[in-house]
């Protein structure tokens, strides 16, 4: 036997070994947890971000995008586009009220599916148009998706981008998923 064919040989043993390795893995590990931020972009239509999710304690989940200006001189000019100084001339809108300017258009679709325990299901499916802020702090701004309550378990999250959104170009544009932490 050559030195080549015993090298050969070798290397099949060891990608055999981690092939066999990796299919191992329980599909849990695989998961993140949150807090979680995915990178994601607004400036065109159809842009869709995927991920496992692994929810270790039953509670209500925020589900929102986090944008950070990038080459903005004029941080007005950020809160402008996402619509972040509020009303105050009417801070508590009626329905005799205009409707509230939300920003630059966003229409995004949020889809969570169990995954485990259990048979896959849709628990929340959703698609909004009016993407609501709600902080804005150190160059960082939030936009709420929606709360959304998950029981413990392994859960598959699709956040689909409907319409494109260009102005928002200069923005880093983050998904994140955290526990809602809704006061007591």
């Amino acid at each position: 036997m050559t030195l080549s064919t015993c090298l050969r040989r070798r290397w099949a043993a060891v990608l055999l070994c981690l092939a066999a390795a990796s299919c191992a893995i329980p599909a849990a590990a695989l998961t993140a947890t949150p807090p979680l931020a995915i990178p994601f972009a607004v400036r065109t239509g159809g842009e869709t971000a995927h991920t496992d999710l692994r929810i270790a304690q039953q509670g209500i989940y925020r589900f929102g995008l986090t944008f950070q200006a990038v080459n903005v001189r004029d941080s007005s000019e950020v809160y402008a586009l996402l619509d972040l100084m509020g009303d105050a001339e009417n801070p508590y809108p009626s329905s005799a009220s205009p409707p509230p300017n939300y920003g630059v258009p966003l229409s995004l679709s949020l889809r969570i599916e169990r995954l485990e325990p259990g048979p896959v299901a849709v628990v929340f499916d959703r698609t909004t148009d009016q993407v609501q802020r709600y902080a804005g702090f150190g160059g960082r701004f939030l936009k709420k998706i929606g709360d959304v309550t998950l029981d413990r378990g392994v859960y598959r999250v699709t956040v689909k981008n409907l319409r494109p959104a260009a102005q928002l170009s200069n923005l880093s544009v983050h998904i994140h998923i955290n526990k809602a932490y809704l006061g007591k």
